[in-house]
This record gives structure tokens, sequence and C-alpha cells, in this order.
């Protein structure tokens, strides 16, 4: 995923960039980092990671329906 793909995916889910499930998925999707990693990186639990990176792929899924 491009970081402008992940930004605008960003927009539509009103996620707040700042916060580390953002942050979390930002290293998975964008860096290739397993959500493990990412969560042991930020010191944070592996389920904030997936819940943001699972929000953020639902949503890309579907714009892709819509174009």
């Amino acid at each position: 995923m491009t970081l402008h793909q992940f930004k605008t995916l960003m927009e539509l889910t009103r996620l707040d960039p700042q916060s580390v499930a953002a942050k979390g998925a930002e290293l998975v999707l964008g860096k290739g980092l397993t959500q493990t990693k990412a969560a042991q990186t930020l010191d944070c639990q592996q389920t904030t990671i997936s819940r943001a990176v699972r929000r953020l792929k639902e949503v890309q899924r579907l714009a892709r329906h819509i174009t």
C-alpha cells in the first residue's frame, strides 16, 4: 500500500493519525511489519493493531467496489 492510499483510507475511517492504532497500521500496511512486531515496537497490544488494520482493509475493499 502506498503512503497516499494509506492517508486516504485514514481520512475515510476518521482514524486519528496520532493514535497508536493508526501508527501500528501504518507499520503493518505501509512498512510490511507483522502485527506482532508493530505492537512490540509501539508497546501496545496486538489486538489494537489488528482492529485498525482490519478496519482500513475493509474500507479499502469497499472503495474498490465503488470504482
